[in-house]
């Protein structure tokens, strides 16, 4: 049973950083886009 709890707690934190990382990852996808159409734009 205590290990059981314990895989929960882990599982619900790797969910969370998961969750924090995608939100960077997006806030940066985002900002290298913007960067990228800038460049195409130059061209």
């Amino acid at each position: 049973m205590h290990a059981m709890e314990q895989d929960c707690v882990l599982v619900a934190d790797i969910e969370a950083v998961i969750y924090l990382v995608q939100t960077k990852v997006k806030e940066q996808t985002t900002i290298e886009l913007m960067h990228e159409v800038h460049i195409i734009g130059d061209c």
